[in-house]
């Protein structure tokens, strides 16, 4: 995930004064500010930022971002100065060297009107090759396959009423989802009396010149995948039988498994349903349950989760959810990945724990850094938000450390509460056996001022009657109790481990938890 910055450069000779006039103060206070849009881009998505006083600053996206950065900037010369993308979303294409795009316009005429334009990219060239209005009647459904269906008129099923779109990617396919439902609603209160094609919408109908070719991809129908008369998984689930909840529950826990476990941004509800059939068998019946689960997933990975008041677990897309930081409050954001950005940094706190989810990465090693930042954020009065790619292993057993330092928690304890507030949680192998030893760790440092610990404890028991076998238990090191023996092998192991381990940091836990017991108070 990326931010860009597109610049329109309408020539001068395309604007209007007259059309400049007539622009939304809020939107359009300069000339300067409608020639150009900040985005967040990532792979088969694209959501425009708003601009503002409060607005983010944008910088130009990573060389990854570099080819939709360039379609954006195509695709802002194809509209009106007095028209806004919203978004972008990649389709799949049966076309080699094309790309395909759902970009949401809202127009700004006599009335505010939300238009579907498909655009298509082939041969250096940027073409609309449909366009959709979206009406107070119109319908978004699932379709099959990760492809969301659009009616244009919410009383017909026909497929010449229907265009059928199918993102690059399921991440792609929520998102999209997510904001045409939001369009759907703003369109329903404000549109509700426009009947007619508006001057909009006429506008680029005119424009629409994609080769022919290409637009027969658009006019794709979702009836091809299912019969009108089929049944849905709607209407039959309240009546399935035993063996039909049991499959149901293998295929929920299964999906659940696998999506915890892909890049959501490179895999398509294909890939996903090729993999859930490669481990239960047959799942063609089952297409209509698997992507609707399919959404229920995403959308309780989507949403960040309230650890503590003050602590949000989260995914990337909720540290680049601009308006979902300002109602939550959030003011400390906390990094736990290399490959995310600090997308806000002038207007959040930021940390950030380069480090990649593989077993034999060194999180223990940033636990203080982390505790006391998030500590940081709770005595401020702000939240902070805690996240990794797709919040399920590296915040997650950050989170698991801090609630187990700050509230002297049990691992096991620490990981059920986590884990109620967010139950996709699964940190690593390797992040598991770092909770244990950290565990180990805030126990040694719990019992510091233990008399086993400071040379107060008993001193061994000797006989009146022999003075060889007093002189002996002199020469005999002093024993301390079995917990104490424990501590410290937990402390020995710890730092056998990490002269083992790659990572030539430094660590600041004792090897002597007895001669040197000033420096585990460091993490108390």
């Amino acid at each position: 995930m990326s931010l860009v910055q597109v610049q329109r450069s309408p020539s001068p000779s395309i604007i209007d004064e007259s059309e400049i006039l007539d622009f939304d103060d809020s939107r359009c206070s300069s000339r300067n500010r409608s020639m150009s849009e900040c985005y967040f881009a990532v792979r088969g998505a694209a959501v425009v930022l708003p601009h503002g006083d409060n607005s983010p600053t944008c910088s130009h996206g990573s060389a990854n971002g570099a080819e939709i950065e360039g379609h954006l900037q195509l695709m802002l010369r194809s509209l009106r100065p007095q028209d806004k993308m919203s978004m972008a979303v990649r389709l799949q294409t049966q076309v080699s060297d094309h790309a395909r795009y759902l970009a949401v316009v809202s127009t700004h005429d006599t009335e505010k009107l939300t238009l579907l334009i498909g655009m298509d990219y082939y041969k250096g060239h940027m073409t609309i090759g449909v366009v959709l209005p979206l009406l107070w009647c119109s319908r978004v459904e699932l379709a099959g396959d990760g492809g969301v269906a659009v009616y244009g008129s919410g009383a017909s099923s026909k497929a010449d009423n229907a265009l059928l779109f199918r993102p690059v990617s399921v991440q792609a396919m929520w998102f999209v989802f997510q904001s045409l439902h939001k369009e759907l609603e703003g369109t329903q209160r404000e549109t509700r009396r426009l009947r007619e094609p508006a001057t909009a919408t006429e506008h680029y109908m005119d424009r629409i010149n994609s080769p022919d070719f290409l637009c027969a991809q658009w006019q794709q129908s979702s009836m091809e995948m299912d019969d009108e008369d089929e049944l849905k998984a709607d209407t039959v689930r309240d009546h399935l039988s035993e063996e039909g909840r049991a499959k149901e529950a293998l295929l929920r826990r299964e999906l659940r498994q696998i999506m915890q476990s892909v890049d959501l941004d490179s895999v398509t509800s294909r890939d996903i349903r090729e993999t859930l059939a490669q481990r239960v068998g047959c799942v063609d019946g089952h297409k209509d349950f698997i992507d609707r689960e399919m959404l229920v997933i995403l959308g309780q990975m989507d949403k960040p989760s309230r650890i503590f008041p003050y602590l949000l677990l989260g995914t990337e897309w909720n540290a680049s959810n601009w308006e979902e930081l300002n109602q939550n409050n959030v003011g400390y954001i906390l990094n736990m990945t290399r490959e995310v950005d600090n997308f806000f940094p002038m207007h959040f706190k930021y940390v950030k724990i380069s480090v990649s989810d593989e077993a034999s990465t060194n999180l223990l090693n940033s636990w203080n850094l982390t505790y006391s930042f998030i500590k940081e954020a709770k005595e401020s009065g702000k939240v902070c938000l805690v996240h990794c790619k797709k919040g399920i292993s590296r915040s997650s057993s950050t989170v698991i450390a801090y609630a187990m330092k700050e509230y002297g928690w049990s691992l096991e304890h620490a990981l059920a509460y986590v884990k109620k507030r967010r139950n996709c949680i699964t940190p690593n192998k390797g992040f598991m056996e770092q909770l244990q030893t950290f565990a180990g760790v805030l126990e040694a440092s719990r019992h510091r001022h233990a008399p086993q610990f400071n040379g107060r404890g008993a001193t061994p028991t000797t006989t009146t009657g022999s003075r060889a076998h007093s002189a002996s238990c002199i020469r005999t090191p002093r024993r301390v109790s079995s917990a104490s023996d424990s501590v410290r092998f937990i402390i020995r192991e710890f730092e056998l481990r990490r002269r083992g381990a790659e990572d030539p940091v430094r660590h600041s836990f004792p090897l002597d938890v007895i001669n040197k017991r000033s420096s585990i108070q460091q993490i108390s």
